[in-house]
């Protein structure tokens, strides 16, 4: 990690094989996000392929997606294998191979907040969903716990999430990024997801995340009274509501701090340089206030090299 910058990152679609370089120059940095969806974790020829599509296209850092929903797309020491995966080969090596042999960065992509995305728990019992000392998923203040039914979650959105104000999450988190990168040579570490998942509580609490679907558990609320001697399960005022939401904000910014010393630990035991970045929502003002990601901060004080706002044609 040396620098922070902004940067322009295009999405692989469908129609990508088609398309060719332009005649332009292309800038030192051209990036471009690979989904997991948008390869066959088991097939070698799948994965070549789509290094050859960026290859083509003259991309010089492709963000490759190894963590979808607190699982891997790698051999991990960490995390479950992703569901359906038949473990035969290692689409990462496979991606990281084929990438070097273009001359291109490829970046460990990985979501970091969510949890689960399916109404059925996940098949491998050592996935994190199920962790109980503590539980890693989030309670709201009714004492419900996050679930995930007919496709969504009961707290809104897609995702189930994590509960990142807990050290034991944070610890788990920079676990995975240090087994990527000192066991893979990637390029860097790409954070998605960094940030509260929803829902906000309207126009009445100025946008802001709604404060019943925040960690409400008694574990997050004894750290917030051990940091600030502050009840959390008082709501009873806006100003007692926000100050536990930027508890909660600052507890990302830990994260992303944490990680960042992780990277940069590993670039001194590997002797390689390793970009830590983040994709953060396009209006920083708007990041901050919805989602608790105050990437402003993070560019600051150089806890990111690149920051890489979602931006979309369509």
């Amino acid at each position: 990690m040396s620098y922070s910058c902004l940067a322009t990152v295009v999405a692989l679609a469908a129609a990508l094989a088609p398309m060719t370089a332009s005649a332009e120059s292309f800038s030192d940095f051209r990036g471009l996000w690979v989904s997991r969806f948008e390869y066959n974790e088991d097939s070698a020829s799948s994965i070549q392929s789509r290094i050859a599509d960026a290859a083509s296209l003259g991309i010089t850092d492709v963000f490759w997606q190894v963590r979808g929903k607190s699982d891997a797309y790698y051999f991990s020491n960490y995390e479950s294998p992703a569901e359906g995966w038949q473990q035969q080969i290692d689409p990462l090596r496979v991606a990281l191979d084929a990438a070097h042999a273009s001359g291109i960065r490829l970046h460990a992509w990985l979501n970091t907040m969510p949890l689960w995305a399916n109404s059925s728990q996940p098949s491998d019992p050592n996935h994190i969903f199920f962790n109980s000392s503590p539980s890693f998923r989030v309670t709201d203040i009714n004492g419900s716990v996050e679930q995930i039914v007919g496709g969504d979650s009961t707290f809104g959105g897609t995702y189930a999430r994590v509960n990142h104000v807990l050290p034991e999450v944070q610890t788990h988190i920079n676990n995975v990024v240090n087994d990527l990168a000192v066991n893979y040579d990637i390029d860097g570490v790409h954070l998605d997801y960094i940030r509260w998942l929803g829902p906000n509580g309207g126009s009445s609490e100025g946008y802001r995340p709604d404060w019943d679907y925040l960690p409400h558990d008694a574990y997050s609320h004894q750290l917030y009274f051990n940091e600030t001697g502050q009840d959390a399960s008082d709501g009873s005022t806006f100003t007692k509501r926000e100050a536990y939401r930027d508890w909660v904000q600052g507890r990302i910014t830990d994260l992303v701090t944490t990680v960042g010393q992780t990277v940069n630990a590993a670039e001194i035991s590997q002797a390689r340089e390793i970009k830590l970045s983040a994709a953060v929502w396009n209006n920083p003002t708007t990041a901050e206030r919805d989602y608790l990601q105050d990437y402003r901060t993070w560019l600051q004080q150089d806890l990111l090299d690149i920051a890489i706002p979602m931006v979309y044609l369509s």
